[in-house]
């Protein structure tokens, strides 16, 4: 692969713990490290974003853990490992039933089931939330998410599941502050301005500034992480 495929490979990487507030702006040379790794290894970038949210995931389930941001991807990285072996399986399945590609049932992979069912009361959950606040449009995105999710065949891929998944949360970050009262979207940017001033000289001081005020704003709201992973 070119150098410039790389980039765009460490980049995404980074972008996605930075929504979750993993090292707030930058990532360490530990993490460098891991992500190589994970490069060398020609681990698809969708495998890679899996394992993270399922390992985000299994940390939230922990009150302990969950107000801690982990210190590095060290956090991420038996997880990207069981959903790349879980990719492997896909693959090899397909190639065994003559090159048709063999689709991964949310019931064939341990917990898949569990987690959507999970999902699905979270997303019940959180338009609930918007319609009691008059925030129609961002309830009508969540309805959609759990329609999808609702109407999924038996045999559909989790894989291909979770990259709509990540598109339609792309479309809840853009939807929340617009369906939020002004003054609230501006405390959680002021919030973020204070606990970033000594980044104010930086370039990109007003996009870390949105980041970590978005971060802040699904936490309060909350709107859950759209995986199945």
């Amino acid at each position: 692969m070119a150098d410039f495929e790389r980039s765009e490979y460490v980049d995404s990487l980074a972008t996605h713990c930075l929504r979750y507030g993993l090292h707030r702006l930058f990532l360490s040379s530990r993490d460098y490290e891991i992500i190589q790794s994970w490069w060398n290894l020609r681990i698809p970038r969708g495998v890679v974003l899996t394992g993270i949210d399922s390992a985000y995931l299994a940390r939230l389930r922990h009150g302990r853990l969950r107000r801690v941001p982990p210190r590095n991807l060290d956090f991420a990285v038996r997880h990207v490992e069981r959903a790349w072996e879980a990719y492997k399986e896909l693959r090899a399945g397909a190639r065994r039933a003559g090159g048709r590609r063999r689709k991964a049932d949310f019931g064939r992979v341990s917990g898949h089931m569990q987690r959507l069912r999970d999902l699905l009361e979270q997303l019940d959950a959180a338009t609930a939330t918007a319609e009691s606040r008059g925030h129609q449009k961002l309830a009508a995105r969540l309805l959609a998410v759990a329609g999808y999710l609702r109407r999924a065949r038996p045999d559909a891929s989790v894989f291909e599941a979770e990259e709509w998944l990540g598109k339609a949360a792309a479309g809840l970050d853009r939807a929340l502050p617009a369906s939020l009262e002004p003054d609230v979207v501006e405390e959680a940017r002021a919030r973020a301005r204070r606990d970033l001033a000594e980044y104010s000289s930086h370039d990109a001081f007003t996009t870390y500034v949105e980041k970590m005020a978005l971060a802040t704003l699904r936490e309060e709201y909350p709107l859950p992480i759209l995986s199945l992973l």
